[in-house]
């Protein structure tokens, strides 16, 4: 016997530009977005982990300025990740890429 789990609601704010260009690509993925998100926390629950790749021009970005920093002996000791990340290094390392640390 299949068990169905319940459903619940989770009301949350999002950037609307974001939703827009979330909804165009599930859309052509022919996968409803809340799919998409039970996608994502199942597998942030499972893992304990949080894995995203960031675009390739944000890490050239990071690569250009990790560079420059060096040259100027600013560099702090910030290394980048490598493998899957926790939640706090996946939002430490966003908060390095624009600059917020």
């Amino acid at each position: 016997m299949i068990r169905m789990s319940e459903n619940t609601t989770m009301i949350f704010r999002i950037d609307k530009d974001l939703k827009k260009q979330s909804q165009i690509v599930a859309n052509s993925l022919g996968i409803p977005i809340s799919t998409l998100i039970n996608a994502f926390l199942r597998e942030m629950v499972a893992t304990g982990r949080v894995e995203f790749k960031t675009a390739q021009s944000k890490k050239t970005e990071f690569d250009e300025s990790q560079k420059a920093n060096k040259k100027a002996n600013k560099l702090d000791a910030y290394q980048e990740p490598i493998g899957p990340l926790s939640a706090a290094q996946a939002e430490e390392y966003m908060e390095h890429l624009l600059g917020q640390r």
